[in-house]
C-alpha cells in the first residue's frame, strides 16, 4: 500500500537552543545492507524534535531516517512482519553532521519505531540489547526492530518491518524540548563595598519571563541585597520553557579594626613617649595621627623622644585599608598622654681628701624640690641637702648621687632629676725599711727595700752620700764606706694630693782584700809545676783543679804533672769578723805540654789542577811543610789549590809542641789529562736501522766512563760499545771521563742522518657511516712516495696514493698504510681512528592472511630486518581507498583492500645509526565468492522486490543450483541458472504468503570451492 509522506522542516544545526536527548548506550557492532533501528512505547506525551544518526559506522556519508507509529501493537518477531503503522517522518540524503530537524508529537502510550542508516549501502552500529531510556525522567525499553531493506534515496519507504527484541537496537538519537536559550542582562548598582559600611547594593536583572536568585531563593528580576561578606549572586531566568544563568560578584573588602591603642605615658618631662597600635587590617594599610602642639604622624607606632609638658593632650589615630578600584574602608580611635614637669640638681664639690679629713655634701635644685635623697659608699645615705662626713677612709671614696624629688597632683608619677659629687680618698700605710742581707762581706751585693701598699713614689739617703728613688735599691760590689743607717720616704697620692710615711735600715760591711797569684804556669812532660798565692789579712787558703786536686798550703808543687794536670785551678782564701766569714779567690792557668805523636799516609794519588789538601795534626803550637820540589808553608794543613804534574815528589811535616817536636813524610802522585783514541763517524740510516758506535780514551788513571748525549734511541746512555736505533736525524755528543778524576773529559761530536719514509697526511671526510661507505683516499705522498699500499684487512689491500672506494659490507675496519719512499726506506702506519660500516636493516615484511581476497581484506602488515635496533618505520599503500597518499608509521598497521587487484606496497626502516633501506612488495586481492541472499520478497507486481533473487561474486556459472521448499518440504522451485528468481509462484498459480526454506549450491569462481547455503525467506504480498 502506498502512503504520501510530509517532510517535515530540517534544520542543520540548533544554534542558540537548547535540547534534550535520549540516551542509548555506545556502539557495539555494525551491520550494513539493511535498515535497523528500535520501536518503544511512549511513556509520557512529549514533542520529538530532532533526530541525528551517530557517524561510529560511516564517517562522512549521507543520513537516512524513518519515524513510525504502529498502528496497534508492536511488529511481530522474525518471521513475522507488519506494514500496520503510519509514517510520521522520513528523510534522506541529510548531510553527515547535520542533527536533522522536526516536530513530531507523541502521546503517552504510542508504540514508535526509529529506524535509520548512513550511505548508499544501508550502514549503522548496534547498540545494547533491550537498552533502557529515560524520556522527561520516565523509563522506557528501546527494542530492536527494522527491515530488511535499505532506505536509502527512498522518500517514501513503506516496508515491512518486524522486532528481534533479544538482539543489539540501532543507534539513533532522539531529542525533546527544544526551545530558544534566553539571554539574561545583570546590572549592579556597585561591585565594590566595605564590610562595615552597611552598603546596600541593587541588582537589576532582564532578558527572561521569570528570574530565581540564589542565594536568597528570590523570585524577582531585581533585588537589593546588604551583604557582608564578597557573594555571588546567580541570576537563573527562564523564557519559552528554556532557562539560562548569569552571575554577579559583590567583593566585600575588610574595614579595619582597631584592637588596642596606647601609649607609654604619663611620663617624667624630657622621656620618650612610645605609641602602640593593635589592628587587624587587609589591602593596602595606611596610618594617620594627629595630636597636641602641631603633632602628626602616617607610621604605625610613632614616639616623642624628648616629651614636654606642652605634649600633654589626646592624640587621634584613623586607620584605612585601601584596595583595587580606589575603595578606601577607615577605622578611628584615641589615647591621652600626661607629662610630668621636672628640674634639674647639682651637686658639689668634686675633690680629694687625704686619709682621716673631713667631708662636707652640698646639693642645690631648680625649681626646689619635694625632698633630697644622699646615697655613696660605705653603705651612706642621707635625707638632708648638705649632709658631712668626718674622718674618712679610703672606703668613704666614692660617687655620691644625690636626687631630688618632683611631684604632680594630676597624676601619681614621681619624677626625679639627679646629680653627683665624686670624692677620693688618699689612703696611706707605714714604711717598713730593710737591708737585704744587713750583714755583707766587701764586695759582696745587698737590696735596700722598702714596703707601703698603696705608695706611689719613695726616697731614700743614706751613708756616703746615698740617695735614691727607688723602692728596691740593689747595691753591687758593696765597700766598708757603705755602712751604715739608710732612711725612706713612702709617698701616697691621687692626682694633684700626696702624703707621706718614713722608715729606716742598717748596714754591716767586712772588708776583704785580693789575692795575687802567678797567672798562667807552663811545663812540657815530665817536668813539675809551681802554684803560688798570697793575701793580706786571710786566715787560709785553698786550692783545687783537675783529677780532683786540692792543696790547704798558699804555695803548693805538682810532681811530674801530665797532659791531664792541664787547666785552671783554683785559690779560695778566708777572712773572719765576728759570726761573719768572708770568702775571695783567684785562678791559675797551667799547661801540661805532651811530646805530640802523628801519622800521615804514605802515598795519595791526585788529578792535575785540583786542590790538594793534606791534614796535619791538632793541637801544635808550629807546623813546617817542606818537600822534594822545593815547596815549603808554616800552616798546620798542606794546601795546593791547583797542584800540576811537576809538583809531584816526597812532602815532609815538622811540628813543634812546646819544647817538643815530631815530623813524618807522604808521596805525592799528580795524574796527567786523557784524550780519546777512537770515535764514531757521522753517518747516514733509514727510520729503523740500527746502527753501532764504538769510542776509546787514553792518559790518565786507564780507567774511564763514557756519556752519550742524547740518550734517547739508544741501548743505554753509558758504555765504550753503544747499539742504537734513532727515529730521526740526531747530533750525538761523545763525553769520556777520567774515573779518578771526574773535572778530565774529553768530548767529540758527531751526526747520524735518518732518512724517514713517506708519512701519509690521510685526512678522510668521515671515519663511520651506513653501507656502503664510499670515500676518497689520499696520502698526499706523491712527491716523496714510489709506492703506496692500504691494507683494509683480510683480501682489501689497494696499491695506490689516491682513489675513491667503497666499503659494501658493515664491519669495522682498522686501515694500515705502507709507503715506501723514494730515498729507498720503507713505513707501515695505522690510521688514527678504526673505520666502521653501519649495516642498512636489509628490510623485508609479509602480512597476515597469506591470501587476500576481497572478503577476506583486512591485512595485518609484520616488518622484518637482519640488522638493528629499528628506530623508525614508515610504510607507502596504495589500494587502499584512502584518497592521496596513505602512509603510516606504526609497526604493524593494519589496511582493508575492498577491491581486486596487484598493489605495490613500500616498507622504509631505519636503523639507530640512521641507515635507511626500503623494500617494494606486491599484494595480490582476489574476488571471493560473496552470496546476497534476501531473507523476504514481495511478488505484488509493483515491480519493487517481486522476485526472489540470488546476488553475488565470484560464482561460477556451472555448478549452481537453489531450491525453495514450503514447511512440509515441497518443492517450491528448482533452478541452476544463477540469474533466474523465483517470482512467488508454483506451476502457474501465487505461492501463499509465509516462510519458505531456500538451499542454494554454489562454486566460486577463485577456487574457493563448492559451498551450500540453508535459510529462511519470507514471502509477503
Amino acid at each position: 500500500m502506498k502512503k504520501i509522506i510530509t517532510i517535515l522542516l530540517l534544520l542543520s544545526f540548533f544554534n542558540n537552543r537548547s535540547q534534550t536527548q535520549v540516551v542509548i548506550g555506545p556502539q557495539s557492532s555494525t551491520f550494513s545492507g539493511m535498515t535497523r533501528g528500535y520501536h518503544f512505547t511512549s511513556p509520557t506525551a512529549f514533542n520529538l524534535c530532532a533526530l541525528y544518526i551517530p557517524q561510529d559506522a560511516s564517517a562522512g556519508t549521507l543520513q537516512s531516517i524513518w519515524v513510525v507509529k504502529f498502528n496497534t501493537a508492536a511488529p511481530p518477531a522474525f518471521p513475522g512482519t507488519t506494514n500496520a503503522y503510519t509514517t510520521l517522518f522520513t528523510t534522506t540524503g541529510v548531510a553527515a553532521n547535520t542533527t536533522v530537524s522536526c516536530n513530531v508529537p507523541i502521546a503517552a502510550g504510542d508504540i514508535i519505531g526509529i529506524y535509520g542508516s548512513r550511505a548508499a549501502g544501508c550502514i549503522n552500529s548496534y547498540d545494547g540489547v533491550n537498552y533502557v531510556a529515560t524520556i522527561n525522567g520516565f523509563p522506557t525499553t528501546l527494542s530492536r526492530s527494522g527491515t530488511q531493506n535499505c532506505i536509502n534515496g527512498n522518500a517514501a519507504p513503506a516496508f515491512p518491518i518486524w522486532s528481534e527484541v533479544n538482539f543489539s537496537i540501532g543507534r539513533i538519537f532522539m531529542y525533546y524540548n527544544c526551545c530558544p536559550t534566553p539571554t539574561i542582562t545583570t546590572v549592579p548598582s556597585a561591585t565594590n563595598i566595605c564590610s562595615a559600611s552597611g552598603t546596600s547594593v541593587t541588582i537589576l536583572g532582564g532578558g527572561a519571563t521569570t528570574y530565581t536568585w540564589m542565594p536568597g531563593n528570590v523570585n524577582t528580576a531585581s533585588i537589593s541585597v546588604t551583604p557582608t561578606v564578597s557573594t555571588t549572586y546567580t541570576l537563573t531566568g527562564a523564557s519559552l520553557g528554556c532557562s539560562s544563568t548569569k552571575t554577579v560578584a559583590i567583593n566585600v573588602s575588610a574595614t579595619p579594626t582597631i584592637n588596642t591603642i596606647t601609649n607609654t605615658g604619663p611620663v617624667c618631662q624630657g622621656a620618650a613617649v612610645n605609641f602602640n597600635t593593635n589592628a587587624t587590617t587587609a589591602g593596602t594599610v595606611t596610618y594617620a595621627w594627629t595630636g597636641p602642639n602641631g603633632f602628626v604622624s602616617n607610621i604605625q607606632n610613632p614616639s616623642i623622644p624628648n616629651s614636654q609638658p606642652i605634649n600633654s593632650g589626646t592624640y587621634s589615630l584613623t586607620v584605612t585599608n585601601s584596595f583595587a578600584g580606589g575603595l578606601q574602608c577607615q577605622a578611628s580611635g584615641s589615647t591621652t598622654v600626661g607629662v610630668v614637669p621636672t628640674g634639674t640638681v647639682t651637686a658639689t664639690p668634686n675633690y680629694t681628701l687625704c686619709q682621716g679629713a673631713g667631708l662636707s655634701l652640698i646639693a642645690n635644685a631648680n625649681p626646689a624640690p619635694t625632698s633630697y635623697s644622699w646615697t655613696g659608699p660605705n653603705v651612706f645615705s642621707s635625707t638632708q641637702q648638705n649632709p658631712t662626713i668626718s674622718n674618712v677612709m679610703p672606703a668613704n671614696a666614692g660617687a655620691y648621687n644625690v636626687t631630688a624629688f618632683y611631684t604632680s597632683p594630676a597624676t601619681t608619677l614621681v619624677c626625679s632629676a639627679t646629680a653627683t659629687s665624686n670624692v677620693q680618698v688618699v689612703g696611706t700605710a707605714p714604711t717598713n725599711a730593710s737591708a737585704n742581707p744587713n750583714n755583707v762581706c766587701q764586695y759582696a751585693n745587698t737590696t735596700l727595700s722598702v714596703n707601703a701598699p698603696g705608695a706611689v713614689a719613695f726616697s731614700w739617703t743614706g751613708p756616703n752620700n746615698f740617695t735614691s728613688n727607688s723602692q728596691n735599691n740593689p747595691i753591687n760590689n758593696v765597700q766598708p764606706v757603705s755602712a751604715g743607717t739608710y732612711f725612706a720616704t713612702s709617698t701616697f697620692a691621687i692626682g694633684s694630693v700626696s702624703c707621706t710615711t718614713s722608715g729606716s735600715a742598717q748596714l754591716n760591711v767586712v772588708p776583704v782584700n785580693p789575692v795575687v797569684v802567678t797567672p798562667t804556669v807552663t811545663t812540657c812532660e815530665p817536668g813539675n809545676a809551681q802554684l803560688s798565692a798570697s793575701s793580706s789579712g786571710a786566715v787560709s787558703y785553698l786550692w783545687s783543679g783537675p783529677n780532683n786536686y786540692t792543696s790547704a798550703i798558699a804555695n803548693p808543687v805538682l810532681a811530674s804533672p801530665s797532659p791531664s794536670n792541664s787547666g785552671i785551678y783554683l785559690v779560695t782564701t778566708s777572712y773572719i769578723n765576728g759570726p761573719l766569714t768572708c770568702y775571695n779567690s783567684n785562678t791559675v792557668q797551667l799547661t801540661v805540654y805532651p811530646k805530640l805523636t802523628f801519622t800521615l799516609a804514605p802515598y795519595k794519588q791526585t788529578c792535575y789542577n785540583t786542590q790538594l789538601t793534606v791534614n796535619g795534626p791538632a793541637g801544635g803550637t808550629s807546623y813546617n811543610w817542606t818537600s822534594s820540589s822545593g815547596f815549603t808553608s808554616n800552616s798546620q794543613n798542606l794546601s795546593i789549590p791547583s797542584i800540576q804534574p811537576n809538583q809531584a815528589g816526597t812532602y815532609t811535616l815538622t811540628v813543634h809542641l812546646g819544647p817538643c817536636v815530631s815530623s813524618q813524610k807522604i808521596q805525592i802522585d799528580v795524574l796527567t789529562p786523557i784524550a780519546l783514541t777512537l770515535t764514531p763517524q757521522s753517518r747516514t740510516i733509514c727510520r729503523g736501522d740500527s746502527i753501532q758506535l764504538v769510542a776509546g780514551a787514553m792518559g790518565g788513571s786507564q780507567n774511564y766512563a763514557y756519556v752519550w748525549n742524547p740518550p734517547a734511541f739508544l741501548g743505554s746512555p753509558t758504555g765504550s760499545v753503544q747499539y742504537g736505533m734513532p727515529w730521526g736525524t740526531t747530533v750525538y755528543n761523545l763525553t769520556a771521563h777520567d774515573i779518578a778524576c771526574p773535572n778530565y773529559t774529553v768530548s767529540y761530536t758527531f751526526t747520524v742522518l735518518v732518512n724517514q719514509p713517506p708519512i701519509p697526511d690521510l685526512q678522510l671526510e668521515k671515519e663511520q657511516g651506513c653501507e656502503p661507505l664510499c670515500l676518497f683516499y689520499n696520502t698526499k705522498t706523491q712527491n716523496e712516495s714510489a709506492i703506496t699500499t692500504y691494507d683494509f684487512g683480510g683480501s682489501r689491500t689497494i696499491q695506490a696514493d689516491s682513489f675513491f672506494y667503497c666499503l659494501d659490507e658493515p664491519g669495522t675496519y682498522n686501515l694500515k698504510i705502507s709507503s715506501l719512499g723514494k730515498n729507498g726506506c720503507k713505513g707501515v702506519y695505522n690510521y688514527g681512528a678504526p673505520i666502521v660500516v653501519w649495516p642498512k636493516p636489509h628490510s623485508d615484511f609479509g602480512w597476515t592472511p597469506d591470501v587476500v581476497t576481497t572478503n577476506n581484506n583486512q591485512v595485518t602488515f609484520e616488518p622484518t630486518s637482519k640488522y638493528g635496533p629499528i628506530t623508525s618505520i614508515n610504510w607507502m599503500f596504495s589500494g587502499t581507498g584512502i584518497a592521496g597518499y596513505d602512509t603510516s608509521n606504526l609497526k604493524n598497521p593494519e589496511r582493508t583492500f575492498e577491491n581486486i587487484g596487484k598493489y605495490p606496497i613500500m616498507l622504509i626502516q631505519r636503523t639507530d645509526h640512521g641507515c635507511v633501506d626500503s623494500v617494494i612488495k606486491i599484494i595480490e586481492v582476489t574476488d571471493e565468492m560473496n552470496m546476497f541472499i534476501p531473507n523476504s520478497f514481495t511478488p505484488n507486481g509493483d515491480g519493487m522486490n517481486d522476485v526472489f533473487n540470488i546476488k553475488g561474486l565470484g560464482i561460477k556459472l556451472e555448478g549452481f543450483s537453489m531450491e525453495l521448499f514450503d514447511r512440509w518440504g515441497h518443492l517450491m522451485y528448482f533452478t541452476k541458472d544463477v540469474a533466474k528468481g523465483w517470482d512467488g509462484t508454483v506451476k502457474g498459480e501465487p505461492a501463499q504468503d509465509g516462510v519458505y526454506i531456500y538451499k542454494i549450491k554454489a562454486v566460486g569462481s577463485n577456487g574457493e570451492g563448492k559451498k551450500e547455503y540453508i535459510g529462511h525467506v519470507t514471502l509477503m504480498k
